[in-house]
């Protein structure tokens, strides 16, 4: 069911994604929902909801998901999610 505000939920949770998927390649192996529930301290439900834009993240979860980047990584997606480019059909784009 779709509510008021679902767009900035499925923009939020195409930024968790795309940090998701960076943070396994800079440590160079498969992150589960899981695990990275686990590491969030949010139950695995809850997270995979986060991605699919089903549900408001917290601040402190998405936070604690770009802390898990270096600086720069960090900086590249806050620098797509300013421009508009994460979460409108441009998610694929790079940086």
């Amino acid at each position: 069911m779709k509510t008021h505000g679902d767009g900035a939920a499925e923009r939020l949770g195409a930024i968790l994604r795309e940090a998701h998927h960076r943070i396994e390649a800079a440590e160079s192996g498969r992150i589960s929902q899981a695990d990275m529930a686990a590491r969030l301290g949010v139950s695995q439900r809850a997270y995979v909801d986060y991605l699919h834009g089903r549900g408001p993240a917290g601040a402190r979860v998405a936070f604690d998901i770009l802390a898990m980047l270096g600086d720069d990584e960090a900086a590249a997606l806050l620098r797509r999610w300013r421009e508009g480019k994460i979460g409108n059909g441009k998610d694929r784009n790079g940086d």
